[in-house]
């Protein structure tokens, strides 16, 4: 197999208490690396070298690369542990080894460590196959929690964390110039190849991180570029406000189309790990409206109409394919998020009322439908996803349906009908649609019913009364269609 992935080996330096530098060196040449790279797995085994230079930054490099990291805890050396745990934070798959128990600190006694011994023809034959099946282990089940950062971070329903980016050293180069060339390992063609065949989870990573990079340092010096170019300030006529905003708001969602496409192929291949990683994009663009950075409405919120848009494509792309689990990622997954004062606020999307009234668009849910719907003629790359403008605005509608319904759940009390739904072709059919499945298909139920957090009975029992808010709101708001909600499932 040709060497593709890396696994960085964390061991000392120089000699220990048990072994000296040389025979560190030894256990390293003869022994780990050898055992790694004949394994048929296609892994490159290298440690770090004490070399000149800045060994931190070559180091920190590898850890964030490797696809397996072997950590030897033996004699509990600093460095060790240092780097250790800036793996935890970066990424699962590392494999513990030692050459006594006594090595393994109290906090990591949960997870596995293989103890081994390097003097003897038996041992060191063990520990070749021990390395080979750990391996193998990993392939077949790569993203399992083995450290407690993950595990810390599952217990609160949170993916995991991607450390704060760096920023970036080509800033003024556009979408395309994110970080040095040769920081970036794939291109975008690739990385949709690696999404259609679920790989690389790493690779999808660093690719995210590398756009978070991008936002964050374009995207503010773009609202107060947007902002000081406004020469008057004056009321806008309802028929005006759409006009004078989406030229604003095209200046952001430009930048959006890449990391739109790749969220779309995530959903498309049912891909919910790597979907769950594309979550932290709209939760930075949500941060940052939040931010007072311009007193233009238009301008500091066209962010959060990016978070909305993208959440709201790839959740209708999910419900037209029925692939509910991922609907459930995206309407139910707590979006980490800053208010203004730096409050965290990690409510999910069904409880985010507010982005269905874009400040970009003064606050008219009326004109985000307007928006979303003008998409298709503005966006080609969402033809790639959706057959026709038709298939489009069907999922659309089924996506606002299932939000009313996900903000009833989320909200019982609460009035969750969006003004200006109506105005989307079609959608009296695509509703009539959605419910005659519903009502001939159980298992669909059972499906939309978890996707939304209920059980099935819950969600069968408060169906006649969800029914009758929704047709009253629509009434209400002078719909032009009626739900026809049916009274029972």
């Amino acid at each position: 197999m040709e060497k593709s992935r890396l696994c960085y080996v964390i061991m000392p330096f120089s000699a220990t208490a048990s072994c000296s530098e040389d025979q560190w060196t030894e256990i390293f040449d003869h022994l780990i690396k050898p055992a790694v790279e004949k394994a048929g797995l296609g892994y490159e085994c290298r440690r770090s070298d004490a070399n000149l230079g800045n060994i931190i930054k070559a180091i920190v490099q590898s850890l964030e690369e490797a696809h397996v990291v072997i950590a030897d805890l033996t004699d509990q050396n600093p460095n060790v542990f240092y780097e250790l745990g800036v793996r935890h934070a970066l990424s699962d798959r590392t494999i513990l080894l030692a050459q006594n128990i006594d090595a393994i600190p109290f906090d990591l006694r949960p997870y596995a460590t293989h103890v081994y011994s390097w003097n003897t023809d038996s041992g060191r034959k063990n520990l070749r196959s021990k390395l080979r099946k750990l391996l193998s282990q990993i392939d077949s089940e790569p993203e399992r929690s083995d450290n407690p950062v993950s595990d810390f971070l599952t217990g609160q329903n949170r993916a995991r964390s991607i450390l704060h980016p760096r920023k970036s050293e080509h800033a003024t180069g556009g979408l395309f110039n994110l970080l040095k060339e040769h920081e970036r390992e794939l291109e975008a063609a690739s990385l949709l190849a690696s999404i259609r065949d679920k790989q690389n989870i790493p690779d999808i990573r660093k690719y995210v991180r590398e756009k978070r990079a991008f936002f964050q340092s374009e995207w503010p010096q773009k609202i107060s570029d947007l902002g000081a170019s406004q020469t008057e300030s004056r009321a806008l006529g309802k028929e005006e406000v759409y006009d004078y905003a989406l030229p604003l708001v095209a200046h952001f969602d430009a930048d959006i189309s890449e990391v739109e496409s790749l969220g779309l192929a995530a959903v498309e291949s049912e891909w919910k790990e790597g979907l769950a990683i594309f979550l932290h994009l709209p939760c930075d663009w949500i941060t940052l409206s939040e931010k007072r950075i311009s007193p233009y409405r238009a301008i500091q919120s066209a962010p959060n109409l990016c978070a909305f848009r993208f959440l709201t494509l790839l959740t209708a792309r999910a419900i037209n394919n029925s692939s509910f689990d991922l609907v459930e990622l995206m309407v139910r997954e707590p979006l980490e998020t800053r208010e203004s004062g730096n409050q965290l606020d990690m409510r999910s999307l069904i409880q985010r009322k507010r982005l269905f009234y874009s400040e970009a668009l003064f606050g008219r849910a009326d004109l985000t439908v307007h928006y979303l719907t003008g998409l298709w003629d503005r966006c080609e790359h969402l033809h790639s996803f959706f057959a026709s403008k038709d298939e489009y605005y069907d999922a659309l509608s089924k996506y606002y349906l299932l939000s009313c319904l996900g903000g009833l759940v989320a909200s019982p009390q609460a009035s969750l009908i969006f003004p200006g739904y109506a105005m989307i072709p079609g959608h009296g059919a695509a509703l009539s649609s959605l419910i005659m499945r519903m009502q001939s298909n159980p298992p669909l139920v059972s499906s939309i019913a978890r996707s939304l957090g209920e059980t099935d009975d819950a969600f069968r029992g408060a169906w006649p009364e969800r029914a009758a808010a929704i047709n009253a709101d629509s009434r209400r708001v002078n719909w032009a269609i009626d739900f026809s909600l049916p009274n029972k499932l």
